[in-house]
């Protein structure tokens, strides 16, 4: 397995006692037997503290996909990481 990550985060910006962030990444990847196909992914997200509910931030990314499987395709994930 290869897994490597890279991302610049902006300093948030404070909305009615909430703070809201942005994230740009790159994210580079394989599972393999014996030859290495890396998937390669660049994208954008946001992230979102809610400090009267909880001390975990809620993950918001979109990603593009290069190389891989399905080139080109999108991939949208959410959490709410602790």
């Amino acid at each position: 397995m290869v897994l490597g990550n890279v991302e610049y985060r902006a300093r948030p910006i404070e909305l009615w006692s909430n703070w809201l962030g942005l994230v740009i990444f790159y994210d580079v990847g394989s599972a393999y037997d014996s030859v290495i196909s890396l998937t390669h992914t660049v994208g954008i997200g946001l992230r979102l503290l809610l400090p009267q509910l909880n001390k975990e931030v809620v993950r918001v990314d979109f990603g593009l996909v290069f190389g891989g499987p399905i080139p080109g395709a999108d991939r949208i994930n959410a959490s709410w990481a602790r």
